[in-house]
């Protein structure tokens, strides 16, 4: 397994993954602890290349909500849940449910056995405690001889709720479409609709944050420091004018997606090298 801590993890040996805590950036990303935040990133993606976060601001009920959610919606009936199946879609937009077996990550495999409900948003994880266990249980449930029925993987999509006459939809954007929701008799707003919109803008809003930390890391050097001829007077491009460019590409509409994933448990608990 890969380690994981808090710091810089300078000095440290093998795969590290660190922990940093973002607030002071949250906070006031001016101050010499933001700074200090900055440097973190930066060595965490020149290294290893991942990271996990803490100090993030996305309220634990909340997150508690969305499994609450999550978990309300795969305990439908699979007659109530393929009534919102994907391909019920508006143009693009890759929105609804996804039946066990439909994915696999490598030609020739089993496929994933999983269920899959997804969001458009932002791929920007923030694991709790009871969600990083569950990762690590799921490489090992599936058995292709478990004698599990068909459809017992399945994942929703859900993301930006933008109305069918909306131009970006007309024109078949990717992924730019109405969500599919649900009967509210099923299940209530409360308990599906409004935790998943509430997690989507406070997820997208931190992802942009994080995007002006990595922003910051950056320097790139003139052609001239990159032997491609000289250029007098430019020196270093700033991090802050590569944090305009990010700015620039996410003032556009976001290609990402929540997914909720459902993972059934099999009778065989033998892990298969054959599926994906």
């Amino acid at each position: 397994m890969p380690s994981s801590g808090t710091g810089k993890g300078k000095g440290k040996k093998g795969f590290y993954i660190p922990t940093i805590d973002i607030r002071p950036f949250l906070e006031d990303p001016s101050s010499a602890a933001a700074g200090e935040v900055v440097e973190m990133v930066r060595d965490a993606c020149v290294g290893t290349g991942f990271f996990q976060i803490t100090g993030h601001g996305i309220p634990t009920t909340l997150q508690e909500a969305v499994f609450a959610g999550s978990l309300a919606f795969f305990a439908l009936d699979i007659e109530e849940k393929v009534k919102l199946d994907k391909s019920a879609s508006v143009g693009a937009s890759n929105r609804g449910y996804e039946v066990i077996g439909n994915q696999g990550l490598q030609e020739g495999t089993l496929p994933d056995l999983k269920e899959i409900q997804a969001f458009i948003s932002v791929k920007l994880y923030i694991h709790t405690e009871r969600e990083m266990r569950e990762r690590l249980i799921l490489y090992f449930i599936l058995d292709p001889n478990s004698n599990l029925p068909p459809l017992q993987t399945q994942g929703f999509y859900i993301g930006a709720d933008l109305p069918a006459s909306d131009p970006r939809v007309l024109a078949n954007a990717f992924l730019m479409g109405p969500n599919l929701w649900p009967p509210p008799a099923l299940l209530p707003p409360t308990t599906f609709h409004d935790p998943m919109t509430a997690y989507y803008t406070a997820m997208f809003a931190l992802s942009l944050r994080i995007l002006d930390i990595v922003a910051l890391t950056l320097t790139l050097p003139t052609p001239h420091e990159n032997g491609f001829g000289t250029v007098e007077g430019i020196g270093k491009i700033h991090a802050q004018e590569v944090r305009d460019w990010f700015q620039d590409f996410t003032s556009n509409d976001a290609v990402a997606s929540i997914r909720l994933l459902h993972y059934p448990p099999a009778p065989n608990p033998n892990p298969n090298p054959n599926t994906s």
